[in-house]
């Protein structure tokens, strides 16, 4: 009899029961058992890949809480080219440079190559990017009106949706500084009053505000693309009123160089060194919202009829 065709070979099986020929050393099968393979070996199949689902399913959990806290981080924080967005917050973020720790102002921050004479802090940022920023954090623009500068500064500054406030953050001698950008700019002092015998008024600090105005979409008189005001100008921030810029200072303020009185000077008391690198914080002020408590007039049905008045003799009857 020919083992070979009778059995079929099962390695690792060593204590079988059946009956093994002694010129082999591997358990076998009889050939009435081998029909069953397939079939036992999708059941263990089926059991394995149950194993594994069940091993899967917390991994798979954890997979996805770990990807909804991170799109949750993302949303909060949410990052373009040079500018950093806290939804939470409500804040917007931006790396720049102190260009300017002395002298007059026109301007609070541009562009590198612009108006750094007389201008605070310097960023690569683009403008363009800080204006969606803000509107992603509710701000509302406010467009200034070229020729009238007059009728916008007096309408401005009442539009809460589009105010906000700078602050400005460094570090000195390893510890952190933040000032607001209001604080680090003041009044012109006037001229030497031992030329004109007269007390110098004390310099004040320049208001609170900003408003957010989102420059203008300039369309070329000669053809070719449109493109975003502020990006050509450079100005970011401006003090002087410029059409150009993504925010505006919403107080009215004469020439500096025309007027010895006029205008903002740095406040060089508070301003970081030239050259030091700060972060500007734009963050977004909503508008104070009172809730309206309307007064429930009485309907025909509920309303009930106004006492009769009484007589004095009536009142003596009762009595």
């Amino acid at each position: 009899m020919n083992w070979k065709n009778v059995y079929v070979i099962l390695p690792n099986l060593r204590n079988s029961p059946f009956h093994t020929p002694p010129h082999f050393n591997d358990t076998l099968i009889p050939m009435s058992i081998k029909k069953l393979i397939p079939f036992v070996s999708i059941f263990a199949l089926l059991l394995a890949r149950t194993a594994a689902g069940q091993d899967a399913a917390p991994k798979q959990e954890k997979q996805n809480e770990s990807k909804e806290d991170a799109l949750a981080a993302a949303v909060a924080n949410l990052k373009l080219p040079g500018v950093t967005i806290n939804r939470e917050k409500l804040e917007v973020s931006v790396d720049a440079i102190c260009c300017l720790d002395a002298g007059l102002l026109e301007y609070a921050i541009c562009k590198p190559d612009t108006f750094e004479h007389e201008s605070l802090f310097t960023t690569t940022a683009k403008p363009e990017l800080i204006h969606a920023a803000l509107l992603l954090c509710g701000l509302k623009d406010n467009p200034q009106i070229h020729t009238l500068p007059e009728l916008w500064w007096n309408e401005a500054l009442k539009k809460k949706e589009s105010r906000l406030q700078i602050e400005v953050e460094w570090e000195d001698n390893k510890q952190k500084v933040r000032h607001s950008l209001s604080s680090l700019m003041q009044s012109r002092q006037g001229e030497d009053p031992r030329e004109q015998n007269k007390v110098a008024a004390k310099p004040k600090p320049a208001e609170d505000a900003w408003i957010f105005c989102g420059s203008f979409i300039h369309k070329p008189e000669n053809g070719g693309p449109n493109a975003y005001a502020a990006n050509l100008s450079g100005v970011i921030v401006g003090i002087w009123p410029d059409p150009t810029a993504v925010i505006q200072y919403g107080v009215p303020n004469e020439n500096p160089y025309g007027n010895p009185e006029a205008g903002l000077e740095i406040n060089e008391e508070k301003m970081p060194k030239l050259g030091t690198a700060v972060k500007l914080i734009f963050i977004c002020k909503s508008p104070e919202k009172k809730e309206v408590v309307e007064e429930k007039k009485p309907t025909p049905e509920t309303a009930q009829p106004a006492p009769a008045p009484t007589s004095p003799q009536a009142e003596t009857e009762k009595k």
